[in-house]
């Protein structure tokens, strides 16, 4: 049995008898520790993926040298290691392009001058609706790359997305979307910005697909309705 002097501080008693470590419990001998590089995404990011599966190991983070540093079980690490294969992969680039169409309830437009992308879900609201012909007043296209926020401003047009990732491997999620469509005007000889729709909205959409994003009644009593369509691709 250890004996301790009056003079022993109280820690270092305490340390001998319970051996502490930065997790403040004594390591089992069979954990290791291992560096992992991280060449893409944020390490902090791979972190917080990996920190549920450590089964009472630990992770830190070196952010000048780009790394996890991770002690855990040996069997962990096969884990952790396919973890970080998976999410630390280059960023996406996506190819957005936004449409905004008059629907009319008149026999006044031709399908076939209408963009390949989107006829079919023309037609899908054409059967549901009453509308029989749709006219693409602004069609602008947006590129970005993942987890980037971007604003564009183009010929009657405003655009704006705070965050894009990749949900899995064909759906990407789109936060904080904006679009404004505008018309600009002379009026009492002052240019004037004559808003014909704005929206704003976080949606998911499909590699290659096409999504209706919102829909607004046009003024008047033509009973005409502004609609918001988006396409999205991911670049191979």
């Amino acid at each position: 049995m250890k004996r301790y002097s009056a003079l022993t501080p109280l820690f270092l008693i305490l340390l001998s008898i319970c051996p502490m470590t930065d997790g403040l419990m004594a390591q089992p001998q069979d954990y290791e520790t291992r560096v992992y590089d991280i060449s893409y995404r944020d390490p902090h990011a791979i972190r917080s993926l990996v920190v549920d599966f450590l089964k009472g190991g630990r992770a830190t983070v070196s952010p000048e040298f780009g790394t996890i540093i991770v002690t855990a079980p040996k069997d962990v690490h096969t884990v952790v290691a396919e973890l970080i294969r998976k999410y630390d992969s280059p960023r996406q680039t996506f190819d957005f392009q936004i449409f905004l169409l008059r629907a009319s309830r008149e026999e006044n437009g031709t399908p076939e001058l209408l963009p390949e992308a989107i006829r079919s879900i023309v037609d899908e609201i054409a059967s549901v609706t009453a509308y029989k012909s749709f006219e693409v007043i602004s069609a602008p296209q947006l590129r970005t790359v993942e987890g980037k926020e971007i604003a564009v401003r183009g010929p009657g047009h405003e655009l704006t997305i705070e965050h894009t990732r990749i949900q899995s491997d064909s759906m990407i999620r789109v936060e904080d979307f904006s679009v404004t469509f505008y018309e600009e005007v002379i009026s009492s000889g002052k240019k004037q910005r004559l808003v014909n729709s704005q929206l704003g909205t976080s949606f998911d959409i499909a590699d290659g697909e096409t999504v209706v994003l919102g829909t607004s009644q046009m003024d008047g009593a033509s009973g005409d309705a502004l609609i918001t369509l988006v396409t999205a691709r991911i670049r191979k």
